[in-house]
């Protein structure tokens, strides 16, 4: 046989990638590189290829190198092949690891990945790129209505803050991260959600700022001191942005309702310090007054502020301070603090 080019090298009976045509790839106008569909270099079809072509069979995740009149077992290639559930996964420019489909169209994100000896991705936590929401792949169990137990190294996954949802049937709960160990996470739903003793299922955190579906603050039922409910209204909510928690409650007084002292509000999470806030208390129709709150790490302190004086001093709330208390009449109470 004469050969046409002279600087290729006539390509042995082993040459070849089962399932695939590549009687062209040893021209010598071609590259060096050659990506194949197949999975071993197994078939006996003859061609000619170019002395140091890389072959890479993609179904197997190797390299094959021509060399010396045949084809060398290279190893495997980086997971940069084979995805999960028939999905693939390549790099981008910023180095985050893209999930696409068969067809190209990206579907998401790896944060992690785990890959096999052939350079196949076997497992990974994927984020979904149009929601905010990552699945850790990882099985949550139900320890407690306010904890959950998780994979040793939670530290290194999940950040105080974060938010999370998952199912125990029906729809999506969701919660904040408040305190992490090795193996459990601490979560608050305020009233809204709280953890059922039955299997946990769609786990998904996110440390995105508002992933998609999340509530914009969960109500709460505050401890009161100093307060006579009866019929009145309550709404207390929180949120938060990171470590830090934003508290908003607001106290309507009804039928049956009374102020009999030192007025107090428990905190929906615990506090990293003690802080100073404001409220305000409304004698309706009649006259509003500014009030300040003195904290502790755990309880919000609501106090008049007595102004006949030098100096503004605090003055303790009671049935006749700063008014005679009456249905309709407001309290609020304002914070913001970090909880760790």
């Amino acid at each position: 046989m004469t050969n046409l080019f002279p600087d290729i090298v006539p390509g042995v009976t082993t040459g070849a990638i089962a399932g695939s045509a590549i009687n062209a790839l040893g021209r010598s106008d071609e590259s060096a590189i050659k990506i194949v569909s197949g999975s071993d270099v197994l078939s006996t079809e003859s061609g000619y290829y170019k002395e140091g072509t890389l072959v890479l069979a993609k179904d197997s995740g190797k390299f094959w190198l021509f060399s010396g009149g045949s084809f060398v077992d290279s190893g495997s290639v980086i997971s940069t092949i084979s995805g999960i559930a028939g999905s693939s996964v390549m790099s981008d420019t910023t180095g985050s690891i893209v999930k696409h489909n068969a067809s190209g169209v990206v579907s998401g994100s790896y944060n992690q990945v785990e890959v096999n000896d052939f350079g196949h991705v076997t497992s990974g936590s994927v984020l979904d790129l149009s929601s905010g929401w990552y699945s850790p792949n990882k099985t949550w169990t139900y320890a407690s209505a306010s904890t959950i137990t998780v994979d040793a190294g939670a530290a290194a996954v999940y950040s105080v803050g974060d938010k999370i949802r998952w199912k125990q049937g029906g729809a999506y709960k969701y919660a904040y991260i408040i305190t992490i160990a090795d193996t459990l996470l601490t979560v608050t739903g305020g009233s809204d959600y709280t953890v059922a003793n039955a299997a946990i299922t769609d786990n998904y955190y996110s440390h995105a700022t508002s992933p998609v579906g999340f509530p914009s603050s969960f109500d709460y039922a505050p401890t009161t001191e100093g307060l006579t409910v009866g019929s009145g209204t309550m709404q207390a909510k929180f949120a938060l942005s990171g470590k830090i928690c934003t508290t908003n409650i607001k106290f309507t007084l009804g039928a049956g309702s009374g102020v009999t002292g030192q007025l107090s509000f428990t905190f929906p999470i615990t506090a990293a310090l003690s802080i100073v806030s404001s409220g305000y208390i409304e004698d309706t129709g009649t006259q509003g007054y500014l009030a300040a709150v003195n904290c502790n790490t755990t309880v919000m302190y609501l106090v008049a502020i007595n102004a006949a004086g030098t100096y503004a001093a605090q003055a303790t709330p009671s049935s006749s301070v700063p008014h005679t208390w009456a249905a309709t009449d407001v309290i609020k109470v304002n914070a913001t603090y970090l909880i760790v």
